[in-house]
């Protein structure tokens, strides 16, 4: 499995203890949220929907790439890289 950084916005970092960069092992961006949910209860319920897809309240990007682009929840992973989580902004 891949060491992944994850940096999460601020107004989910309740959920890490306050963290707003954490780790997690995995292969795809699926597994990585699914890691995640398991050490911080409630994480995946927020960033997803019922579907297990990314939720219209957020983006997920991969090195900058937003992952809608690539192969989504399925996107693989490599050491080293960096998933950024931002909410998605509205306005009117």
């Amino acid at each position: 499995m891949s060491n992944i950084t994850v940096r999460l916005p601020a107004s989910i970092a309740h959920l890490t203890g306050d963290n707003k960069v954490v780790e997690c092992a995995a292969h795809s961006v699926v597994e990585c949220i699914q890691d995640l949910d398991v050490r911080y209860t409630g994480l995946k319920d927020i960033l997803c929907d019922l579907d297990g897809n990314v939720s219209d309240l957020f983006f997920v990007f991969l090195n900058g790439e937003n992952i809608a682009y690539l192969q989504g929840m399925k996107t693989t992973l490599q050491a080293g890289d960096e998933l950024t989580i931002i909410p998605a902004a509205a306005g009117g």
